[in-house]
């Protein structure tokens, strides 16, 4: 083998390794017939009804949060923070699923965070609240040009870079906050999974099936 064959080699050992790696950290776009999920709506599990449930209420109220004149005006110009807050737990109390929902700022920092533990739901001290810039769901969702509901994979929940034990297996579900069509931030709810008890799979990826029949996967 001639110098340049060896010197081709080599390049392309070195070079396989970083494009394995970029394409494992892209979000992956596959294309899908709808009718692979046709049979969701009609052979659904007791836990999967319950999610079904779940993402169709916390689909409304959070696009009716979007939409409250409270929350627009605190995004917009800071102000009604009290008034967002108890709109906040108020979400929480609906939807019993549900252990956080936040709203984080286009800079990744946590702006308001409602949380529930032990049966009590609580707001966050501002001085507790922390910077998601570098998670991959909030990117995800900010460099999206779609305004529907965004899932996230089932994963560890990490508080302060550190994933605590034991841990909770945590689905998040989220979507864009705009104000005069620039994104502002986005409204993120973190759902811990053994409350459900479903895995990933086809169906939680049937919510992730828009109108173009593209699946958004966050991996």
């Amino acid at each position: 083998m001639n110098f340049k064959k060896i010197s081709l080699l080599l390049l392309f050992l070195i070079l396989l390794p970083l494009a394995i790696y970029t394409i494992q950290d892209k979000t992956e776009v596959e294309k899908i017939a709808l009718k692979e999920f046709d049979f969701f709506s009609h052979n659904l599990t007791d836990n999967e009804k319950i999610f079904e449930k779940l993402f169709q209420n916390l689909d409304e109220e959070m696009h009716t949060l979007k939409k409250n004149s409270y929350f627009k005006n605190f995004v917009k110009e800071k102000e009604d923070r009290k008034e967002v807050e108890l709109l906040f737990l108020e979400i929480l109390k609906k939807i019993p699923e549900l252990h956080q929902l936040r709203y984080i700022y286009k800079n990744g920092n946590e702006i308001i965070r409602a949380q529930r533990e032990a049966g009590s739901s609580f707001l966050v001290e501002e001085s507790q609240l922390q910077n998601k810039k570098h998670r991959y769901y909030f990117n995800n969702i900010m460099q999206s040009n779609s305004n529907h509901m965004y899932l996230s994979k089932i994963d560890d929940n990490i508080e302060n870079n550190v994933v605590p034990i034991p841990n909770d297996k945590t689905l998040r579900i989220g979507i864009q906050v705009l104000v005069n069509e620039r994104k502002e931030g986005i409204l993120v709810a973190n759902i811990k999974m053994e409350k459900i008890n479903i895995m990933e799979g086809a169906f939680l990826q049937s919510f992730r099936v828009d109108m173009h029949k593209n699946i958004y996967i966050a991996y």
